[in-house]
């Protein structure tokens, strides 16, 4: 034995004690004895000695020995116990066996000389005991486990055949577990599902594999529920499929939403595919007959001589103008938001592009008496963006820089600029103009907000700018800021990314 072994014995006689005591001597590394004359004493001796093993006498001066069985709350007894008496009586060995004792002796020679065999076999029986209450333990509390759990449980056994279902099942089927105990597992299926995924689940789970997927069953009252299982095989200790053991949930809520996130994304494109085809209506019925009208009267102005039918043409061009350039901005904040992904992205060498757009608004400037300053300070710095949308952020950010300053400059700087070990494209657009107010900083990306908003709308224009500046950068991966004081003037800030060194 790994461990000295205390017995404790409950002997009022010594002569009888001093037997058994005997019976150990040729044992005594192995046990270790303990001796109490009565009832009250070996109580005590129980505490303090913490013996492995109790052999008591029946008799004894203050009642009988199977007053000192003890149990836990389940009626188990937790000390492995011995009775001895004088005289053998079978009614009465049956009854203390009922009691928790573990074995009953009638004493004599033999018995004392043969003590240390008999404690060795109970010793063995007492394990087995424990043993045994372990494993029901552990099925018991998995049987707790699988009758409170908030999944549906089915056993069945090799054919199919239903051995067990929990209460989850029947809350969810409405069937009761006689109802379908002993009948086919098939019984809440609907004829929903294609017969060739059983097909499958019984090749799977036959083959020893785990099966898992989704049917839509049919509860006891006919409604039916979506329900996602999982059915594997259980094998006996030979390693043959004895059982097939079916874990469910009920996922009808989410299926059902699932379904109806389907329907509604399906209804979204096909909002998407109308918008597109509306967009390029409007693209043609619009723009056509605009361009049109701009066209004639640009004619009409070379031809004509009095100076105030040439003032009212003008007037025409200009607002025909105004109205393109709306009909353009709407267009192209309708085109980013119908699909972002759609924009094939190029390289854009900075050198060879920005001398040209800048001298242009230089030009621009100058008719509004502004001084306008550029200043490329590196060289060769190539960025990955969709030039039309590229192009179109600086025209957007340097008009805005014009028509917001009525007097003094326009400052323009491009270099580049290191952050957490990415190269990048800086613009700076800074103006002398109207500024912004610290609280509608972040209105102006909003759509059809303004810079001018609270002026009486001083400023023409559709408050679309700035809006498709922002999803244009971002659409390439860039970023934009803005800096500004009321009555001082702004700097605008955008960056991209440098795919060079």
């Amino acid at each position: 034995m790994n461990s000295i072994k205390r017995i404790l014995i409950v002997e009022d006689e010594i002569a009888h004690f001093e037997l058994i005591e005997r019976g150990f001597e040729r044992r005594q590394s192995e046990f270790a004895l303990k001796r109490a004359v009565n009832i009250s004493e070996a109580l005590i001796q129980i505490n303090l000695f913490k013996p492995d093993l109790i052999i008591s006498d029946w008799k004894l001066p203050d009642g009988n020995g199977t007053e000192l069985i003890l149990k836990d709350s389940r009626g188990n007894a937790t000390l492995p116990i011995i009775l001895m008496t004088s005289y053998g009586n079978e009614n009465f060995a049956v009854e203390a066996l009922k009691l928790g004792v573990i074995d009953y002796i009638v004493k004599s020679p033999e018995t004392f000389s043969d003590m240390v065999h008999i404690c060795e076999r109970t010793f063995r029986e007492w394990e087995a005991i424990i043993e045994k209450r372990k494993m029901e333990d552990r099925i018991r509390k998995l049987s707790s486990a699988v009758e409170q759990s908030k999944v549906i449980v089915m056993i069945t056994d090799i054919y199919g055949t239903v051995e067990y279902v929990n209460p989850k099942f029947e809350q969810v089927t409405g069937y009761s577990i006689n109802e379908v105990v002993g009948r086919k597992a098939s019984l809440i299926k609907s004829d929903s599902t294609d017969p060739e995924v059983f097909t499958n689940l019984w090749g799977t789970i036959k083959s020893g594999k785990e099966w898992k997927g989704e049917f839509l069953n049919k509860k006891k009252n006919g409604n039916l529920y979506w329900e996602a299982v999982s059915i594997t095989p259980i094998r006996d200790e030979n390693g043959y499929i004895t059982n097939f053991l079916k874990i469910g949930e009920d996922v009808t809520e989410s299926k059902n939403l699932h379904i109806e996130l389907e329907k509604a994304l399906e209804r979204a494109e096909e909002s998407v595919r109308l918008k597109s085809s509306i967009l390029a209506n409007m693209n043609h019925e619009l723009r056509t007959p605009l361009m049109v009208i701009l066209g004639m009267n640009q004619l009409l102005i070379d031809e004509i001589s009095d100076d105030s039918h040439k003032q009212m043409l003008e007037r025409v061009i200009e607002s025909g103008k105004r109205l393109m350039n709306t009909l353009n901005s709407i267009l192209d904040l309708s085109e980013i938001e119908s699909d972002k992904t759609s924009f094939k992205l190029t390289e854009y060498s900075l050198d060879q592009n920005l001398e040209i757009l800048f001298t242009l608004y230089a030009r621009k400037a100058k008719e509004r008496e502004l001084n306008f300053n550029y200043q490329i300070s590196s060289n060769g710095l190539i960025i990955l963006v969709y030039e039309r949308f590229f192009e179109q952020t600086l025209v957007n950010l340097i008009d805005n820089a014009i028509k917001y300053t009525p007097s003094g400059s326009i400052n323009i700087t491009v270099d580049k600029e290191m952050i957490d070990n990415q190269s990048w494209a800086k613009f700076c657009i800074k103006d002398t103009g109207i500024g912004i107010a610290k609280e509608n900083l972040d209105l102006i990306f909003e759509e059809f907000r303004q810079v001018s908003e609270g002026m009486n709308r001083s400023f023409e224009g559709s408050g679309l700018g700035l809006t498709i500046v922002k999803k244009m950068v971002e659409v390439m991966h860039g970023n934009i800021q803005v800096e500004s004081e009321l009555g001082k003037g702004s700097i605008f800030t955008v960056r991209f990314p440098v795919i060079n060194s």
